[in-house]
């Protein structure tokens, strides 16, 4: 949205922040399931998404719920999810009308693609 102000970066915590951040409100509030409220799950880097599920999966090891969009939905990022625990993900379409997505959002995946 601000490429053409001059920004052009995604600002993201490291994993051992993360990771960090995670085992101190585990530690307070003991919780027994996870939501990470982001609204794409795989808009880090790849290998920022690998390292965090191998971190995850050895220090927090809590089943959670993560948000993806349908164009990141690929057997890869599907067994990254399983192997951190996520058992849930919701996944957006931005509308199913095919011609207002492509034509107004600009987003390039057919009905068919979805199903």
């Amino acid at each position: 949205m601000y490429k053409n102000e001059g920004y052009n970066y995604l600002r993201v915590k490291s994993v051992e922040q993360i990771i960090t951040e995670l085992k101190t409100h585990i530690e307070k509030y003991q919780p027994e399931y996870l939501y990470c409220s982001t609204e794409n799950f795989f808009s880090r880097p790849k290998e920022h998404i690998v390292e965090l599920a191998n971190q995850y999966s050895k220090y927090i090891n809590l089943p959670f719920w993560a948000e993806t969009r349908i164009e990141n939905i690929t057997e890869e990022n599907v067994q990254i999810l399983k192997q951190m625990g996520c058992n849930r993900f919701s996944v957006g379409l931005e509308s199913g009308n095919e011609d207002y997505r492509m034509n107004v959002l600009n987003k390039r995946f057919t009905n068919n693609d979805v199903y």
